[in-house]
């Protein structure tokens, strides 16, 4: 392998983890709107079932503050603590779905 072969190799390398590295950059940028959704709806899900009383009551309402902290989040244009918070918000309103499930 000559030296100028050598050099092509590295610049093409080179090139290739700033690309990975500018798509993983954009995948972390990208609005949330999925997780935005998913939190959402497992929320309304979880209303249908929690009734006042109810053991998933208090998850139930915590879901409701996570999802209100992604949307100031959202907002505010971070969209990595967007993503985690409204992903935690689905959890939550999952956990209290099952517990009012449990329950009846």
């Amino acid at each position: 392998m000559s030296i100028i072969d050598s050099r092509r190799a590295r610049k093409g390398v080179t090139t290739l983890l700033v690309s990975v590295l500018l798509l993983m950059a954009g995948a972390c940028a990208a609005v949330p709107y999925q997780q935005m959704s998913d939190a959402r709806q497992a929320i309304e899900s979880a209303e249908a079932v929690v009734t006042v009383g109810d053991g998933g009551e208090p998850q139930l309402q915590r879901a409701r503050e996570l999802l209100g902290t992604a949307e100031e989040h959202l907002h505010a244009g971070d969209y990595g603590a967007a993503r985690d918070t409204a992903e935690r918000a689905k959890a939550m309103a999952i956990e209290a779905r099952e517990q009012a499930g449990a329950e009846n």
